[in-house]
């Protein structure tokens, strides 16, 4: 049975839902919890201090849920992602992250060297050009939001 532990930090909160699978394949929901972000009105746009209410947040949630869920699924706050859709031409899969690359340095307000870009391809019309959900987060906060969990 697998685990699975979906987390939406917001502006104001933090959301959580435990689901697991049951023997059939289908997602059962275990738990859901929200807990406020102990914020300020002088904190509130301190990046550092969101990410440590944020953690504050997920551990307290956790601890008085009992979750034991191993795979995580987090969704970060809106302003810090960018996300476009782009159509490409037809092109091989090995080629499409490089192609995404190129676009992004027309949308992605921030050096490419410090964003994780992430890609979904939407659709494929008969000519084969590509219609693709591209996301960028800078690498940061990754690495802040791996910290916490």
């Amino acid at each position: 049975m697998s685990n699975y532990l979906g987390i939406d930090i917001g502006q104001s909160s933090v959301k959580i839902v435990s689901v697991n699978k049951d023997n059939k394949e289908r997602l059962v929901l275990d738990n859901i919890a929200e807990e406020k972000l102990n914020l300020s009105e002088v904190n509130k746009n301190d990046l550092n201090k969101r990410w440590e209410a944020a953690g504050k947040a997920i551990k307290t949630i956790i601890a008085d849920n009992k979750i034991k869920n191993k795979q995580v699924v987090a969704a970060l706050p809106e302003n810090e992602v960018i996300s476009r859709l782009v159509r490409l031409p037809p092109l091989k899969d090995s080629e499409i992250l490089d192609a995404l690359r190129f676009e992004a340095e027309t949308f992605v307000p921030y050096p490419l060297e410090e964003v994780s870009l992430d890609y979904e391809i939407i659709d494929k019309d008969e000519a084969g050009r590509l219609t693709v959900f591209v996301i960028a987060a800078k690498k940061r906060i990754n690495y802040k939001l791996c910290k916490i969990i």
